[in-house]
């Protein structure tokens, strides 16, 4: 997973791990290998890959909770709002806690934007981005800072603001494949205007 995000090439790595879980009866040992693919599989811009590994654990509890919000994202990125509805409902397995809750806002945040409802969706991401804070999830804080842009929600100033803190995170973790991702969508100048909306980012075309 750091490799990918790193921008290495790491698929064949990540594909070998993958294979390698599912011997295992165990659910926490088979998510483990489908999570990082689903890291790799969501920056090589394979939408329907991520989901398709989301649903393999959808139903395994708190040890399939992350591959549903990979399945998310990657879903609420390409404005696929069927599979983003799909993905919150499965996390309903995560359990509680304020990085649970952060989570959801995130996914609520996403596919109310989808749904045309921006007003709700900039309090659910200024809900997660004040979670995140506070607990210091800056990883998790800095993608959605990324969701933010890539959706186009909250307004100019504040997705600018979301910009440039999700590019100091990213920058900080060395995590080259987000920054790219971000430049991507924000065109690389910082503050330049408003992000394109999720349905006119091709992801697959940016990866």
């Amino acid at each position: 997973m750091i490799g990918a995000l790193r921008g290495d090439d790491v698929r064949d790595e990540a594909l070998r791990l993958y294979e390698a879980s599912r011997p295992f009866d165990d659910a926490q040992y088979r998510s483990i290998g489908a999570y990082g693919l689903s890291v790799v599989e969501m920056l090589r811009g394979d939408v329907a890959r991520v989901v398709e590994l989301a649903r393999e654990h959808e139903s395994s509890g708190v040890t399939g909770s992350d591959g549903a919000i990979q399945g998310a994202r990657a879903a609420i990125w390409n404005g696929d709002l069927d599979a983003a509805r799909e993905m919150r409902t499965a996390f309903r397995f995560a359990g509680r806690g304020r990085r649970t809750t952060g989570h959801l806002a995130t996914m609520d945040g996403g596919i109310a934007m989808l749904e045309g409802r921006a007003d709700e969706a900039r309090a659910h991401y200024a809900e997660a981005q004040g979670i995140f804070r506070q607990i210091g999830a800056r990883y998790w804080l800095g993608m959605t800072g990324l969701d933010i842009v890539v959706t186009g929600a909250m307004e100019p100033e504040e997705r600018r603001r979301a910009a440039d803190e999700a590019r100091d995170i990213f920058t900080g973790l060395r995590a080259a494949a987000l920054l790219e991702r971000l430049d991507a969508v924000t065109g690389r100048t910082p503050g330049s205007g408003a992000a394109p909306r999720a349905t006119e980012v091709q992801v697959s075309q940016e990866a």
